[in-house]
């Protein structure tokens, strides 16, 4: 059984609460590239993944937690190359189109989702 609230369902709960008056972190469900880009893309403003590298650093040691590290880089960068995001801020502002539990849950909370399809 999962506990709390998914992290992109969070994450847009949050940044459309503060209309970009804090920066916004994204911590929790974040393990790869790939949840990093959609982190970002959501409208986070940096990424923790303290807690799955600490875990890979005790159980699996140094050198994975560097292999791991190259390929969440390396998937990033792929993220990017196919949203056509140049650096951080461009693949921020990429359009993005939510669906889903997060687009039924976020629409039944009231959140207008055109304005990530429409950037």
């Amino acid at each position: 059984m999962q506990w709390g609230i998914p992290t992109a369902i969070s994450l847009v709960e949050c940044i459309k609460s503060t209309t970009g008056k804090l920066d916004i972190m994204a911590s929790g469900g974040i393990w790869d590239g790939v949840s990093i880009a959609k982190a970002l893309s959501l409208g986070a403003d940096s990424v923790g993944i303290a807690g799955f590298l600490l875990y890979l650093l005790v159980n699996e040691g140094e050198s994975e937690v560097i292999k791991i590290l190259k390929n969440i880089e390396e998937d990033l960068i792929l993220c990017m190359l196919m949203l056509g995001a140049k650096n951080i801020d461009q693949l921020k502002e990429s359009s993005i189109v939510i669906t889903g539990d997060s687009k039924e849950w976020l629409e039944q909370r009231g959140y207008d989702l055109s304005c990530f399809a429409r950037r």
